[in-house]
């Protein structure tokens, strides 16, 4: 693993709080995704789909854009299969980019801007691949 991301990871982590943060609030961070929401579909040229029901304690959310070969949106069912989706976390303002046709659609969705747009509000871009590395908070 990239030792400036496990120094942030380590910086970031909660001994015996894994899935939240001790002070965490949900509706705070998740408001703020909401409300950049808009800005994010400027820089991608599309209407974005968001995960209001995450299972997983551990995130806050996904924002990209759902498969439609997977999920009708008239009818608002089908599986969550993202060919791209922001990745949001509840610890440390990190966020990662992901999906199933996200690396093909970097250059069409202006995923790179998103990223910049992103850390310029104190997000911290951790790339996917990273997240499959060995973590020791030592």
């Amino acid at each position: 693993m990239n030792k400036e991301i496990h120094g942030y990871l380590v910086s970031v982590d909660e001994k015996g709080n894994w899935e939240f943060p001790k002070d965490g609030r949900w509706d705070i961070p998740f408001e703020e995704v909401i409300s950049i929401k808009p800005d994010l579909e400027k820089i991608t040229g599309i209407t974005l789909d968001i995960d209001k029901n995450v299972q997983d304690a551990s995130f806050l959310t996904d924002l990209g854009l759902l498969d439609d070969r997977y999920y009708d949106r008239e009818k608002k069912s089908g599986a969550l299969s993202y060919l791209f989706s922001i990745h949001f976390s509840n610890f440390g303002r990190m966020f990662t980019i992901m999906g199933s046709e996200w690396p093909e659609n970097e250059n069409k969705y202006s995923l790179i801007k998103v990223i910049d747009f992103l850390q310029h509000r104190d997000y911290k871009y951790i790339p996917e691949p990273e997240l499959h590395e060995p973590y020791d908070p030592g």
